[in-house]
């Protein structure tokens, strides 16, 4: 029924105008079902919980625990009809958790499934472009399509201006304009370029042909708005991967991390997370702040573990983290680097 789309600037849809289209489309709900609707929606997202790897031996120590403590209760009576009554109780029940095993080996399976990557774009430097062979063509190209950007950004220039004078900050700045689909808007509203910039300056010509403007040289070119020419960007290197300087990854971590361990494992000097600190408020809205207790420390565990191969024997992990997990993560951390590897704990003044 529904398209979902990333919010215009920030803006937040009206129930009134998701009925108007409901409507359009010969479908007729009222104001109260819809929001109870949402309301169901919001709960099944703040569930929590969590797959556990190994659940068939995880429910077999529990139970095995209890049956120990059972059999050695004072009330327990150890006649031969008791006796098998337990045997039957242990074979049923052993049964029941390899059956609820089975499920979650299943949903192991899926959540451990190598993930595809939706997209991938690069941001080079006009520098290391122009330095490659046939660089400085495939920048004439690029400043082509520049050119028409620059159109388009000076048919909205007042929205640029008022964005930049609204808004210090290029988080805001860019929250407020919510999708970009070109890359003189990015420049000017990081302010690596003025409302007066003009392409064509990026090439000078000279006596053996057109070289890189210094002026420009650091600008960076994301790929995604030069989706035509990527290919022939990305061509010009031999081994893009060891030019890059840093990835970016938007993802779940535990996901990302796996994807990209065969190639940095134990080559990472530093670790820096800021998870979430399980207050058990709603104040964030990009993720579930909520847990049980023991929800989240499985979630911190595998990550943290997953992070300790990344490190190199030398590397460093910093853990920001509040009152309400630091005894948590501080056990953690103990059992997964090392005791004697803790450093320091740094407190921060508001």
């Amino acid at each position: 029924v529904f398209n979902v789309l990333y919010s215009e600037r920030g803006r937040k849809t009206k129930l009134k105008d998701i009925l108007k289209e409901l409507k359009k489309k010969g479908i007729v709900l009222d104001e109260e079902t819809l929001e109870r609707t949402f309301r169901v929606f919001e709960r099944q997202n703040e569930v929590d919980y969590f797959i556990n790897k190994n659940a068939r031996g995880f429910l077999k120590e529990q139970f095995d625990l209890w049956f120990y403590q059972y059999i050695y209760s004072d009330e327990t009576e150890f006649t031969e009809r008791r006796v098998k009554q337990l045997k039957v109780l242990k074979e049923i029940a052993y049964k029941i958790i390899d059956f609820v095993g089975q499920f979650e080996d299943e949903l192991v399976k899926i959540w451990q499934k190598p993930k595809f990557v939706l997209n991938s774009n690069y941001v080079i430097t006009l520098d290391r472009i122009a330095k490659k062979e046939g660089g400085i063509e495939v920048i004439e190209k690029i400043v082509d399509r520049l050119i028409e950007q620059k159109r388009e950004f000076k048919g909205e220039l007042d929205r640029w201006r008022s964005i930049k004078e609204n808004n210090r900050s290029y988080r805001e700045r860019f929250e407020e304009v919510g999708e970009i689909g070109n890359q003189v808007v990015e420049w000017y509203l990081l302010d690596l370029v003025d409302e007066d910039f003009d392409p064509k300056g990026i090439l000078i010509p000279t006596i053996t042909g057109k070289n890189l403007n210094p002026e420009y040289k650091f600008l960076p070119v994301d790929t995604r708005y030069f989706k035509d020419l990527e290919v022939e960007i990305l061509s010009l290197f031999d081994n893009l991967d060891e030019e890059l300087d840093g990835w970016l990854i938007k993802s779940e971590n535990w996901q990302a991390l796996n994807t990209i361990l065969p190639k940095f494992k134990e080559k990472v000097q530093t670790i820096y997370i800021d998870p979430p600190f399980n207050t058990g408020s709603n104040e964030f809205t990009m993720y579930i702040n909520r847990f049980l207790d023991s929800a989240w420390i499985t979630m911190m565990e595998n990550r943290l573990r997953l992070a300790r191969e990344f490190l190199k024997d030398t590397g460093s992990i910093f853990v920001r983290i509040d009152y309400h997990g630091n005894h948590y993560v501080r056990f953690l951390m103990d059992d997964i680097f090392g005791k004697e590897n803790f450093r320091n704990e740094i407190i921060v003044k508001r």
